[in-house]
């Protein structure tokens, strides 16, 4: 490397020798006693180096008195160098050999090789420095690389199990080694707590919700529901509640026409949007948005009637006439998010702003829909496809025509929004509306389980008590709310089996002839057909047990396992999965093996939705000590296992 490769010091090496030859040969044919031409050549070459980081300080071999025909000559030049120190470290002196004068042999001249000694103490100090440098550098990456792995270690796992221990400590002190009357010591409580990480380190590492083992003996109609629904390949295999700007509108009036029956079903889950037309299903969303119990924190606070009126009758339009993908799904699923906020008191844990976005979210979020799967769409190279880069082209569609319609002031559902509320509308919208893209659905039951897993004490001491507990908002609810939102509103989207079984079967139908009409496309196209959409092939009911057990329930499972006052839904549908194993068994008569294999999903989906219900009964007290000891682990949100 430069400076060692640098080929100034061999060829002045070579110049010197052939400098130093004439200049013996001069004094020989001359007859002369003396030459300087030598030592001119000499000057030159220390002339090259003045200034720069090497220099030469030493000529060895080229001897200044010699004798040429029995004559005694002077060629100086060599002593030029005398005055120049030697550098005090070996490792300093580069050496440019000179080959060829060593095979004459110069009278008078101790004999010894020829060779031009550079001295390169500077730039060798410079290259330690480098060098110096370079591991001060690695040293200190090391030790941010190790100070931030530290940080997400500590993070990830120290702090939660300190905050455990911690939690265990004061649990097993307070309820002096009894919980539920019976006698638990340190070791059992501990045991407890790391069986506790390895379910959460198992939820973390699992890569996929359904093994390769369940895909090989699941029917058509499950596997359908992965790779059709889901994009599934089966082949082969705490932030706290922020301060808001709210708007009230004090006009108190009633704005929408329903009577009293109807604003019953609208507080409950029998409500079958399908049973009215388009002139009701408005005076419905009218009185979710401006005369419910979430009116203060819906349409009053956020805009004008007038231009909500507006803004509806332009979604309205926006929905196109399908069987499934319509406007009466829009607001079936608007009631759904409507019904988990009402039951999740989400006014003590969303702010205002939030509340109404994740509304109009879900009266929007299926805007412009064509009936065809995301699928579909890539597999066609549909312009939304392309537009959107193949990634959830029909929900950033969805998003962008929603946006689109509050551009215009006359149509804008967030009039009333300053540009800080205005920004926190669009951003939960947006984030709840493109989580409804199926795509995204178990890495949502991986997420809610993994969180599940870390407050399950909270949910289960939260699942006995019917108001919201100070513990149960701060470390599940609000903590948490971004997820919250995304969940509500692919949850409503999935609700189907969650209902009244009639209400059900209805849009199970539905969905079904949806899928069969791009099925059809499909054959007409010549492209794969998706195992769902064939209607000469899929059996209904049969579709439905996959359904629900391979997409649904895990996540209902999950959903209600965080907000245990919405056990009711996870009931209904063990209840639908049942009446779908019944019909399924008269249509196909199948074989006892067949029915087995679904009857022990029945089972343990049943098990499942009993045991969510059962937790959030009451249960008596087995002494006064318990009960007190309940009293304190509720005040501080500790870990109580019934």
């Amino acid at each position: 490397v430069y400076p060692t490769e640098d080929l100034s010091m061999q060829t002045w090496a070579q110049q010197i020798e052939s400098e130093y030859w004439h200049a013996v040969g001069s004094v020989g044919s001359s007859g002369r006693n003396a030459t300087d031409s030598f030592s001119v050549s000499v000057s030159r070459m220390i002339s090259f180096y003045n200034g720069l980081e090497i220099f030469p300080y030493k000529i060895h071999g080229f001897c200044e008195d010699i004798e040429v025909g029995g004559r005694a000559v002077s060629i100086p030049g060599a002593s030029l160098l005398d005055s120049r120190s030697t550098p005090a470290r070996m490792e300093n002196v580069f050496i440019a050999k000179v080959r060829n004068l060593a095979k004459y042999d110069i009278s008078g001249c101790v004999r010894q090789e020829a060779a031009l000694c550079f001295d390169f103490t500077f730039p060798n100090q410079i290259e330690a420095v480098c060098d110096m440098i370079m591991i001060v550098f690695v040293i200190a990456a090391m030790g941010v690389s190790t100070q931030i792995l530290n940080s997400v270690i500590t993070q990830l796992l120290v702090k939660p199990m300190e905050a455990m221990l911690v939690t265990v400590s004061d649990v097993v002190t307070s309820l002096n080694m009894v919980i539920d009357g019976v006698c638990h010591d340190e070791l059992d409580v501990l045991w407890q707590v790391l069986e506790k990480f390895a379910r959460m380190t198992e939820l973390s590492l699992a890569t996929q919700i359904i093994s390769s083992d369940d895909v090989k003996h699941m029917d058509n109609e499950a596997k359908g529901v992965l790779q059709d629904m889901l994009g599934y390949s089966v082949q082969g295999s705490a932030e706290t509640k922020p301060a808001e700007e709210k708007n009230v509108w004090n006009d108190q009036r009633t704005i929408s026409i329903l009577d009293f029956d109807d604003q019953e079903l609208i507080t409950s889950w029998n409500l079958d949007v399908l049973g009215y037309d388009s002139a009701n299903l408005k005076q419905i969303v009218n009185f979710m948005f401006w005369d419910s119990q979430l009116a203060e924190s819906a349409g009053r606070a956020w805009t004008d009637h007038e231009t909500f009126f507006a803004f509806h009758e332009e979604i309205r339009k926006s929905y196109n006439d399908l069987p499934y993908h319509c406007y009466h799904h829009a607001v079936d699923v608007l009631h759904v998010v409507y019904r988990l906020q009402c039951l999740t008191d989400a006014g003590e844990w969303l702010s205002s702003i939030e509340q109404y976005a994740l509304l109009i979210a879900a009266l929007s979020h299926d805007l412009g829909h064509f009936g065809l799967t995301n699928q579909f769409l890539v597999e066609v190279q549909h312009e939304k496809a392309l537009a959107y880069n193949d990634k959830s082209p029909l929900e950033n569609m969805h998003c962008a025509l929603l946006f689109q319609i509050c551009s215009n002031e006359s149509t804008n559902a967030f009039s009333k929004c300053s540009k800080e509320a205005y920004a926190q509308a669009r951003k939960t919208a947006i984030s709840a509306i493109l989580h409804t893209d199926n795509a995204h659905h178990f890495d949502m039951v991986k997420d809610i389980s993994q969180i599940y897993e870390t407050v399950k004490d909270t949910c289960d001491a939260q699942a006995k008590i019917g108001p919201l507990t100070e513990p149960y908002k701060e470390e599940v609810l609000i903590k948490k709310k971004a997820v919250w939102i995304q969940l509500f509103l692919h949850l409503a989207d999935v609700s189907n089996p969650l209902k009244p079984h009639e209400i059900c079967a209805a849009w199970a139908n539905r969905v079904l002839e949806e899928f069969f009409d791009q099925g059809d496309q499909e054959k007409k196209l010549g492209i794969p057909v998706g195992m769902l959409n064939d209607r000469d092939k899929v059996n209904r009911p049969g579709s439905q047990h996959g359904f629900i057990t391979f997409l649904v329930a895990p996540f209902a499972t999950g959903a209600v396992s965080l907000f245990p006052m919405l056990h009711a839904l996870t009931s209904q549908m063990s209840v639908n999965l049942k009446l779908w194993r019944n019909k399924w068994v008269e249509d196909v008569k199948p074989s006892d093996e067949e029915i087995a294999k679904r009857d022990a999903d029945v089972v343990r989906i049943t098990e499942q939705a009993n045991e969510l219900r059962l937790r959030t009964q009451r249960q008596a007290a087995n002494s006064r000590k318990t009960q007190a000891m309940r009293g304190t682990l509720a005040a501080r949100g500790s870990i109580f296992r019934a």
